[in-house]
């Protein structure tokens, strides 16, 4: 939601997101007496404190874009996206789910789940259960010399996507096509098999 979209709603000059989402709650005069959820696409911050975030993710400096978590306290559970990181952001019913795959080379051993929300009786903190994911494909990162890099290679690693950082003092000759010498050589073995 961005402030552009909200300026007509009450020709208002908001300038920020967080007066955006704001105005569109208020303007739903939601009953709390009830159970409410919102499923919101924002950068939502908690009294100031940022969501863990990977390198793929794109924020405004300044915080232009961040909402805060207070306009949330009239929902039972928030269920947020934007964010590729599984997380709560402020209170246990404001819940970033997080992306089903690895997206950057900074989410390289980040366990992707499925969350399961279980909403319990109105005014208690919901019932969370994550189912992990396993990808056909993994974002690893690899550190090292490379023949240390190319004796790690193996059938249960060769179609993951792999950010190399080679560590020899020497600079070494040709490592991309070793590497893929190395792998295409592991995956014929295994289709004579």
């Amino acid at each position: 939601m961005k402030p552009s979209y909200v300026r007509n709603l009450n020709d208002s000059d908001i300038t920020t997101y967080d007066e955006a989402v704001r105005l569109v709650i208020e303007r739903e005069n939601i009953d709390t007496a009830k159970r409410n959820i919102i499923v919101s696409h924002q950068f939502y911050t908690a009294a100031g404190r940022e969501p863990e975030t990977s390198d793929s993710e794109i924020r405004m400096v300044g915080g232009i874009e961040n909402v805060d978590t207070a306009v949330l306290e009239p929902f039972d559970y928030a269920a947020l996206g934007h964010i590729h990181r599984k997380q709560k952001i402020g209170r246990v019913q404001n819940r970033y789910c997080g992306t089903p795959l690895q997206y950057s080379v900074s989410e390289a051993g980040d366990e992707k789940t499925v969350t399961m929300v279980e909403l319990l009786e109105k005014g208690s903190e919901p019932h969370i259960t994550e189912l992990p994911l396993t990808p056909m494909r993994r974002v690893r990162k690899m550190i090292g010399h490379l023949d240390g890099i190319l004796n790690a290679a193996a059938e249960d690693n060769c179609h993951d996507y792999v950010s190399i950082t080679l560590t020899d003092e020497v600079e070494a000759y040709q490592p991309k096509e070793k590497l893929e010498q190395v792998y295409d050589h592991i995956l014929e073995i295994k289709n004579r098999q």
